[in-house]
């Protein structure tokens, strides 16, 4: 049954990337941010377990928003060649000032503010359109699983992928889970699970709230019962994230950690 439907999903990820290449060039950054909650091109190849579509999904995909509006940034230097793109910067310059001020003395939420805010995403997308042909944004999603391979320093190095995404479990309950695609330079990519986001993000939150309490001189938890708190934390992030991969992993292997949503924010190393 899978592959059967397997090439209608490779066809909706080629499809996915024309959209995220003309979305990415031409809309403006807040635009580009909402388009990336409702747009979720990982979801139906990890549904499938297709492991092979996962892995390219997730290197085109994860973190491509942000990438894309970092290249236009770089890019808007070559509006200043052109009077049109100079008289344009100048304008978003001044109208983005007025912005910062109008929310300082009324709130972002402020009709007025909102106003400028509506003004400054349409000055935002005429540079995307003057930049639409630039070579910065030409190779947007472009980086593929083969050219990571390539980059991949020897058959004993892993690259591990982590994900956020959310998983069918019935019909229409779709809860938030972590997964991971393990790459090496030779072997076939392998699609890896860590279970339901919840469980892996209190565990995280707990964790950094310890360390931050830790810095305060006027904690109120005692060491001995941070230690255990700590311990805890530590033993179900170690279960979640580390022990599925051990197995797909060997002794003295270099492996690179890439990840995502609420891991961002703990160390992650085996």
């Amino acid at each position: 049954e899978t592959k059967g439907i397997l090439p209608y999903a490779e066809t909706a990820t080629d499809l996915n990337i024309l959209q995220w290449r003309q979305i990415l060039s031409y809309f403006s950054e807040e635009e580009c941010l909402s388009f990336q909650q409702t747009s979720k091109p990982i979801e139906l190849p990890a549904m499938l377990d297709a492991e092979e579509l996962t892995a390219e999904a997730v290197i085109h995909f994860k973190g491509a928003v942000l990438d894309a509006i970092s290249r236009r940034r770089s890019a808007e230097k070559e509006l200043l060649s052109s009077s049109e793109g100079a008289k344009l910067l100048g304008e978003r310059e001044t109208l983005s000032r007025q912005l910062q001020e109008m929310a300082l003395v009324k709130g972002e939420e402020d009709p007025a503010a909102l106003k400028l805010k509506r003004s400054l995403e349409s000055l935002d997308k005429r540079a995307a359109t003057l930049l639409g042909e630039s070579k910065v944004l030409s190779d947007i999603l472009s980086v593929d699983l083969e050219e990571v391979r390539s980059h991949l320093h020897s058959p004993e190095t892993a690259l591990v992928e982590i994900f956020r995404h959310n998983q069918r479990e019935e019909a229409r309950v779709w809860p938030p889970h972590y997964s991971s695609c393990v790459i090496t330079k030779e072997s076939s990519p392998l699609l890896v699970r860590h279970g339901k986001a919840d469980s892996i993000e209190n565990a995280v939150s707990n964790y950094r709230n310890l360390l931050l309490d830790k810095g305060h001189a006027d904690s109120t938890v005692r060491p001995e019962d941070r230690k255990k708190a700590w311990k805890k934390a530590e033993e179900i992030l170690y279960d979640k994230i580390l022990t599925p991969l051990e197995s797909h992993l060997v002794p003295g292997q270099l492996v690179i950690f890439s990840t995502d949503a609420q891991l961002h924010f703990v160390p992650i190393g085996m």
